[in-house]
């Protein structure tokens, strides 16, 4: 029997899956569940690493908190918590961080930097390849804008905890730190600009039993599966070769990167539909296109105009969410005509209307593709699919190709 060693709480859905990514990678049985009430009835034979979507990235500091807690109340037993941030701080990092002191005690060691993705951490600053994020495009994000780039103000934004800064490794005196951090109530905000700062620090965190409790992005999960004692059992090895099926691609994410990646695969002559709505004799043309494109082609993308380029602006936040269920809806009729397909999806939002519009209650993940890129098996009550998940900011330009390339391993 497996039993949870590490409960991971992620914000939104795509983060959740490249962070629990991370365990996969290493073997280590692990589950994503789209929200907590499809958690709810996981027994001990589930995996050594629970993953929870809490979806609370868009709510208000206090719902939050209150979701948060309720997970945080019912799989109190597990050992091991971390909560999983956005890269670019955006969410309710502060009402969140507060919320995991009052539930599991402090210190909480947070740890935001991706070195291998350009986040790193210096002098309490969070960087994206060595800009200050309130300079990057984050600052524009339609949802959650980032106006900071110094974490402490991050936090105060949404709480009064304390927050010490800890730099680099090599500036520690380990006594000294070890003394300071037990004696202290608060986030411990630790400097990273490398894999090795990150190591050097969940290494430490764990000699010294600070790690019961503890937050960051996928980069410091990586080191966290290295030095958190797992039972033994391995997960089973993916199954290959995929079966052949066509390949759609859904697409709400605004991100620049991702439109760049949309914009590059349909310049290559990929073929794709522009979704306006869900009602009406233009909708259902949409949906015909797809399954006509995935028929001739074995490839199609479905996106928003916004997320391919064909509109600027940034929009509210219902219209992201109703363009997320339209484009789930669309999914699912293109599904009903073509069957089975494999799904890439870009964006957390739109991967948690697909899940529930597709009826699939949890993920699987396997690996990834590049850093960030993950291909996870779904399972619902209808079956399964594989599905290619990432955040909007994630991979290359030519990222379309290379997922509709990796899904061909089987052909000669």
């Amino acid at each position: 029997m497996i039993m949870h060693t590490l409960l991971i709480l992620a914000d939104d859905l795509s983060g959740a899956l490249d962070t629990a990514a991370q365990a996969a990678e290493k073997g280590i049985p692990v589950r994503v569940y789209r929200s907590p009430e499809f958690a709810g009835a996981v027994s001990g034979e589930s995996s050594s690493v629970l993953v929870i979507n809490t979806a609370t990235r868009h709510h208000s500091p206090a719902r939050a908190r209150t979701i948060l807690a309720e997970c945080l109340r019912r799989l109190e037993d597990i050992p091991f918590v971390y909560k999983k941030t956005d890269s670019a701080l955006r969410g309710n990092t502060g009402a969140e961080l507060e919320e995991l002191l009052t539930r599991r005690g402090g210190p909480i060691p947070f740890i935001p930097a991706w070195p291998d993705l350009g986040r790193t951490t210096a002098g309490g600053r969070q960087f994206l390849n060595g800009i200050p994020l309130d300079k990057t495009e984050l600052a524009r994000d339609a949802l959650n804008p980032v106006r900071h780039s110094f974490i402490p103000g991050v936090i105060a934004e949404q709480s009064d905890l304390p927050v010490m800064l800890v730099p680099k490794s090599p500036e520690w005196n380990r006594a000294e730190l070890a003394r300071t951090l037990k004696g202290f109530t608060g986030i411990a905000v630790f400097d990273a600009e490398n894999n090795g700062d990150l190591l050097a620090a969940a290494d430490f965190l764990m000699e010294k039993k600070l790690l019961g409790a503890s937050a960051g992005c996928a980069g410091f999960a990586r080191v966290l599966m290295d030095v958190i004692p797992f039972p033994p059992e391995k997960a089973s090895a993916p199954v290959r070769p995929f079966p052949r099926r066509p390949l759609l691609v859904v697409s709400g994410s605004r991100h620049t990167a991702s439109i760049s990646q949309l914009r590059s695969a349909l310049e290559n002559g990929i073929p794709g539909a522009a979704i306006n709505g869900e009602e009406g004799a233009s909708f259902r043309e949409e949906i015909q296109s797809c399954a006509e494109s995935l028929a001739d082609r074995g490839i199609c993308i479905a996106g928003t105009r916004l997320s391919m380029g064909m509109e600027n602006g940034c929009g509210k936040e219902g219209g992201a969410e109703n363009a997320a269920r339209s484009l789930a809806k669309t999914a699912g009729g293109v599904i009903e005509k073509t069957g089975p397909v494999h799904l890439a999806v870009f964006g957390g939002d739109t991967l948690l209307c697909l899940m529930e519009a597709l009826d699939y209650d949890y993920l699987v993940p396997e690996e990834e593709i590049e850093s960030g890129v993950v291909v996870s098996e779904a399972h619902g009550r209808h079956g399964s699919a594989y599905i290619v998940t990432k955040a909007g900011s994630f991979g290359g330009e030519n990222l379309v190709e290379k997922i509709h390339a990796y899904y061909r391993l089987d052909e000669p």
